[in-house]
């Protein structure tokens, strides 16, 4: 009986953010199912679907199997043309300081969503959502991971503060993209396995300064980016750092730290697909945007 009530309670813990214990083994078997599975539906499903994939992966390697399993049923429901939505984050147990940002971004996504975003730029709408999701998660597991209970937000800084600004500052860039904001982009590209600016990504560097002058108010985003080669923890530190050059470079001449925002994903956001284990140039970069 004493086992069968604990078992309830961490049920009903669960069932507070919606989601729920799972074993590992099973979660690997849906992500390859999924993986091993073709999308119907619209572009927007087809999209989304590979999206939550993407993020299943992420939190599976991370031993996430909760959220994994939600990403993965997500992109399960999305692939089977389902009508999955955004997380809501009303029903998340969210840090005080971050709910009213969720909310608001929350009901812009929403706006955009259901003003025909969906089938105006199907992939920027399914990577803004799946951001949105992943924004949510993050901001949630710092209460998650350092509450005693899980009821009350503890205080001093983030719990994992890289986590929250990479899902933020994708999802940030995907609704800029999907609303047509006026931005300018650049791409720098990097030798392999390394992280510092040749002569060729200076010249870029000059150039990412001059729109900056052109737009004082601009604000500046770095994504760094690596190919496949290596593992996948190696490759989101190498791509961190490559954000960082970027980042240094254009700060030592003359724009203020306060407006650039750099951060790193790795192999996961491949500009050309490619197999695990392939060197590639075009996916060793680290791609810009002043806005």
């Amino acid at each position: 009986m004493r086992k069968l009530t604990l078992a309830v309670i961490a049920v009903g813990m669960f069932a507070t953010t919606g989601a729920y214990a799972t074993g590992g083994y099973y979660v690997s078997q849906n992500l390859r199912a999924l993986k091993a599975s073709s999308a119907s539906g619209s572009a927007f499903n087809r999209c989304l679907k590979n999206e939550y994939q993407q993020l299943g992966d992420e939190a599976l390697k991370e031993s996430d199997h909760l959220h994994a399993d939600r990403y993965i049923k997500k992109g399960s429901a999305a692939g089977a043309g389902g009508n999955v939505l955004p997380e809501n984050p009303r029903t998340w147990l969210i840090p005080r300081r971050a709910r009213g940002e969720l909310a608001s971004n929350y009901g812009k996504l929403m706006a955009a969503l259901n003003g025909g975003a969906r089938t105006r730029n199907a992939c920027a709408a399914a990577r803004a959502q799946a951001m949105f999701d992943c924004w949510v998660e993050e901001e949630h597991e710092d209460i998650w991971w350092r509450a005693p209970g899980m009821e009350m937000p503890v205080g001093g800084g983030y719990y994992q503060p890289a986590d929250v600004r990479r899902c933020k500052e994708g999802f940030l860039a995907a609704m800029q993209e999907l609303l047509g904001s006026p931005q300018q982009a650049f791409i720098i590209f990097f030798a392999f396995n390394r992280a510092n600016l040749d002569a060729s990504a200076m010249r870029v560097i000059g150039d990412i300064v001059s729109a900056t002058r052109r737009a004082p108010g601009a604000r500046v985003s770095i994504f760094g980016h690596t190919d496949t080669s290596g593992t996948a923890r190696y490759n989101l530190g190498l791509s961190k750092r490559r954000a960082g050059s970027v980042a240094g470079a254009l700060s030592a001449r003359g724009v203020a730290r306060s407006r650039i925002a750099a951060s790193g994903f790795g192999e996961t956001r491949l500009r050309v697909p490619t197999p695990d284990g392939t060197p590639n140039a075009q996916n060793r970069r680290a791609e810009v945007t002043v806005e």
